[in-house]
């Protein structure tokens, strides 16, 4: 599964931005992404949590990753 590199901007617009949907069924990813947006970290580093996350369970978010590419 192709995921955008950490550079790439979709990362950053993930992180930042509660308008930006994410359709998933999948809990742990809906809890993760709305605790990151919550944080008072700089976006930067909420949108490298977010990448970190989305490397370790690509397989398993196809869908997901799909949709971020798009963002």
């Amino acid at each position: 599964m192709h995921i955008p590199p950490l550079t790439d901007a979709c990362w950053m617009r993930l992180a930042a931005s509660r308008q930006v949907p994410l359709s998933t069924g999948h809990l742990p990813t809906r809890l993760l992404i709305e605790r990151v947006r919550a944080s008072d970290d700089e976006v930067a580093i909420k949108a490298a949590e977010l990448f970190a996350y989305f490397v370790r369970w690509s397989d398993s978010l196809p869908s997901e990753l799909a949709q971020i590419r798009q963002l």
